[in-house]
């Protein structure tokens, strides 16, 4: 612990840059570097010039890009300059903090919550660089969180699991999503596709099983937990109904009143 509270201690020494003397910027044929009116050049050393920070490194050369100072992650920009804030490289955004070191798990901005991949994450998500802002779904120890296109953590994102299917919708939209069996997300356009799609699955399923009264039991239960939010009570029925007269050749006894907006035997 005393290791790491004075590498930590040295990051933010480091990023405080070194007082600069009078100098001049100097360019060859491998970049720039900066040369002190007193005589020698900057080594190894971030330095603040006309308010930004720059790095410099052994050779005495300005860095840009990504650069490990001390354990941290920090960026610099093209032009040699320390970043902050959100930063988009190779396709990514990643965010900086205000020394500059790279931020990593969640951060509140404004109205908004996003989360950024830590290095534990790089070892148990396929696909993840630590650092990087997350989009679509993530699940983080157990729990799982939905983002949009632009990182905003989506807290109305909704799902549910019945027999291995699992669903996925927006609460109070016509934005549905299904998991299929390969674990890729479909996009459906309204509730409507969403239930037909549901209805062929359920019939597909009870389909390939044996004809008794107890695979007939767990369709009706299946159907009605996950239909009625979609295409309402009464179609539910019609269609728990029409499935078993086909199938089975017998009718449920389990009907709706709409009048009563019950149900009743």
């Amino acid at each position: 612990m005393r290791k790491k509270i004075f590498a930590a201690a040295a990051v933010m020494t480091l990023l405080a840059a070194t007082p600069v003397f009078a100098g001049t910027w100097q360019q060859d044929q491998v970049g720039w570097y900066y040369t002190y009116d007193t005589g020698g050049y900057a080594q190894n050393a971030l330095l603040e010039i006309d308010g930004a920070k720059y790095y410099f490194d052994a050779n005495g050369y300005m860095v840009t890009g990504w650069r490990n100072l001390n354990g941290e992650w920090t960026y610099f920009y093209p032009d040699g300059r320390l970043a902050r804030g959100w930063v988009q490289d190779g396709g990514k955004w990643y965010y900086l903090n205000d020394d500059g070191t790279m931020r990593v798990g969640w951060l509140n901005e404004g109205r908004y919550t996003y989360y950024l991949y830590t290095y534990d994450d790089t070892l148990t998500i396929p696909g993840a660089v630590e650092g990087a802002m997350v989009t679509g779904t993530v699940t983080l120890s157990g729990v799982t969180y939905y983002f949009d296109a632009s990182g905003h953590q989506d807290t109305t994102m909704s799902s549910f699991t019945q027999n291995g299917i699992n669903y996925r919708y927006r609460e109070g939209a016509l934005q549905w999503e299904n998991i299929n069996e390969k674990g890729d997300w479909i996009q459906y356009s309204s509730q409507e596709e969403l239930a037909f799609d549901i209805q062929e699955q359920l019939q597909e399923r009870y389909d390939a099983e044996a004809k008794t009264r107890a695979n007939a039991d767990l369709f009706e239960a299946d159907a009605r937990l996950m239909l009625p939010r979609l295409i309402g009570e009464e179609e539910t029925e019609s269609f728990i109904n029409q499935v078993l007269e086909d199938m089975w050749g017998y009718r449920t006894s389990y009907s709706y009143d709409e009048e009563e907006e019950d149900y009743w035997y």
